[in-house]
């Protein structure tokens, strides 16, 4: 009996029961990054990262993305972070973010997510949507 209070005792000191044994795990620029048919309110486009497939397992998980803006060039980025316990399950849940681009001058603009970029020309009659980056 002693024991069995005293390793409990100790799961508490360390955070409760369910914090031994997890890991903490990322994944930077998970998913894919897709420009959605939607503006957000002030008429920014809003891009969406989805395709991101959790285990059922994970605890606390996160997704989370960035737009930057630097001249001609916008770069999205997107972190995915989660805790997981020693035996992980095989399932999928699926994730998904939204993120929205800085107000953007018509013109032509290199677009670039996990590495891979595509050119996106803004003018009177620009049709972002379904533009993805695998």
């Amino acid at each position: 009996m002693r024991l069995t209070t005293s390793l409990f005792s100790l799961a508490v000191a360390l955070g409760g029961c369910g914090a031994i044994g997890l890991t903490p795990g990322s994944e930077t620029d998970p998913g894919q990054a897709c420009f959605d048919e939607e503006l957000a309110d002030d008429g920014a486009w809003v891009v969406t990262i989805d395709n991101v497939c959790w285990s059922g397992s994970y605890v606390d998980p996160e997704l989370t993305c960035e737009v930057t803006l630097d001249g001609d060039a916008i770069t999205i980025t997107a972190t995915s972070t989660f805790k997981s316990p020693p035996a992980v399950t095989d399932d999928c849940r699926l994730a998904t973010t939204t993120c929205t681009l800085p107000t953007l001058a018509d013109g032509t603009y290199e677009v670039t997510y996990r590495g891979r970029t595509t050119t996106i020309v803004l003018g009177d009659t620009e049709i972002l949507t379904g533009i993805c980056l695998p």
